[in-house]
């Protein structure tokens, strides 16, 4: 066998019915994510030690579950993205009761973030305190609405404005209008201030049309956008964090198929936090504890957890709490997760009767000590 650095280990958690085969299950996972053929055919030993998964650990946890470490060659992943989650949680996702909880290992295919949080602090000027973001919304409002809106906010000094995930390229808001209707609002209210306001489009376009919005964004100078990697794509959006010089901000929409049942799908901290972490993900938004979603508070730290890591490569990734939160959030936030957050409030920011006045307000208590 090659030496175990051309291996990493995925670990699953199962939840195995009584009188069924702990073992037996393993051993269907090892072959469905490979070969995809009984034992009796694995015809070689090159097939059998480089090819099948490898059954590294199999232990008992609690009320019918067990932890599952299983190793496999890189090689099986040739290198790329696709392969890779192939490999990690193909055809067994269409299986009951196997969850992905972490992998184990590093390859060049994972670029992770080109900015990260040191690169953010950077940008911004802002070492002390959270990053402050915004988003233009409802759906429904025209360009001039959208860009009067983020020039009001420009001007009380957030950190970024972003489209909301849902704002694309509908006739009643054109993307190519929006991004320069907008980007002209941010830059003249940065003008004004000396601020460096960002305003982050929402890029979610068709293949067709996946060139076009690129140069779009870069003939308006756009430094960052908000990407939905299960949206365009999760090669997609790698493709972007190595080919592109963009900030990125992940949003988790169409996720929760794989976030939302106990015993299926991934644990949010490792879809949410490193996987997007390792494709490239500057920032990663997720439903924060108290909004109008359900994850849970360890859950939520989880996700910070794993964007923080320590990595010897790959960059460190801002959190960004979400999800309906609201000003009075901000001080529990900031006492439980710390500083190295961005607070994103959108819907209670934008009651405010006067934006600029209502970013000033959440930015001294975002800075409040």
């Amino acid at each position: 066998m090659k030496e175990p650095e051309n291996r990493f280990e995925v670990i699953y958690e199962l939840q195995i019915e009584k009188g069924i085969s702990a073992f037996k299950v393993a051993e269907g996972i090892c072959l469905e994510q490979t070969v995809e053929v009984d034992r009796s055919l694995v015809c070689n030993s090159f097939i059998s030690d480089e090819v099948v998964g490898q059954i590294v650990k199999l232990e008992p946890l609690e009320m019918g579950k067990y932890r599952l470490k299983v190793s496999y060659t890189w090689d099986v992943t040739a290198g790329n993205i696709p392969q890779f989650f192939n490999v990690l949680y193909g055809n067994i996702s269409m299986k009951p009761s196997i969850k992905v909880v972490d992998f184990i290992g590093d390859h060049p295919m994972f670029p992770g973030p080109q900015y990260g949080i040191p690169g953010l602090r950077k940008i911004f000027r802002e070492m002390d305190h959270p990053l402050l973001c915004s988003a233009i919304k409802p759906m429904g409002h025209d360009v001039q609405s959208f860009a009067h809106m983020a020039y009001k906010m420009a001007l009380g000094g957030i950190h970024m404005i972003k489209d909301d995930h849902g704002l694309n390229d509908q006739p009643f808001c054109p993307f190519e209008e929006r991004v320069v209707k907008v980007s002209e609002a941010v830059n003249k209210a940065n003008a004004e201030t000396g601020g460096n306001c960002m305003y982050m489009p929402n890029f979610a376009p068709s293949l067709e049309n996946f060139d076009h919005h690129l140069d779009i964004l870069k003939r308006n100078e756009i430094k960052g956008i908000l990407v939905s990697p299960f949206l365009i794509g999760l090669d997609q959006f790698r493709y972007l964090a190595t080919h592109e010089s963009f900030i990125l901000m992940a949003h988790p929409t169409f996720s929760g198929g794989y976030l939302m049942h106990e015993n299926h799908g991934m644990r949010p901290g490792f879809l949410l936090g490193k996987l997007f972490r390792y494709l490239g993900a500057d920032a990663s938004i997720y439903c924060n504890i108290g909004g109008r979603f359900s994850f849970d508070l360890a859950t939520c730290k989880d996700i910070n957890t794993e964007l923080w890591s320590v990595h010897p490569r790959i960059k460190s990734a801002f959190p960004v709490p979400a999800g309906g939160m609201t000003m009075s959030n901000l001080g529990q936030m900031k006492k439980v997760y710390g500083k190295d957050l961005i607070f994103l409030v959108g819907g209670a920011l934008l009651q405010s009767e006067d934006l600029t006045k209502g970013v000033k307000e959440f930015r001294r208590l975002a800075f409040a000590d």
